[in-house]
């Protein structure tokens, strides 16, 4: 028998600000890793993902355990926004989510 390892959408896991919760859904479901947006999942402690730092990092990361894996950090902007203020603004939190990756555990952030 085969052991299929699969990923989904952490958003989709429809738990929300509730860090305990959320991971024992995702590890009763057996998923092994997650696309995981900030501001979808926690977009109240995350404060819509502007509050992105290296201990909530730290502490996703750790409340998911050794089973489950980020695979993809998700930073929903738009980097060619028309209005150069508006696009600077997105290029800094792009950067930051850049910065704080490897805090929840991955190298690598999509937008």
């Amino acid at each position: 028998m085969i052991n299929y390892n699969y990923g989904v959408r952490g958003h989709n896991i429809l738990i929300k600000d509730d860090l305990d919760k959320w991971s024992d859904k995702i590890q009763s479901m057996k998923i092994h890793t997650l696309q995981f947006a900030l501001p979808l999942s926690f977009p109240k402690t995350s404060d819509g993902g502007n509050l992105i730092n290296p201990g909530l990092g730290n502490t996703i990361r750790r409340n998911l355990s050794k089973k489950i894996e980020i695979g993809i950090l998700s930073c929903y902007v738009n980097l060619i926004h028309p209005n150069l203020s508006e696009r600077q603004k997105q290029i800094e939190k792009m950067k930051k989510y850049l910065q704080n990756a490897r805090f929840f555990g991955t190298n690598i952030v999509a937008t």
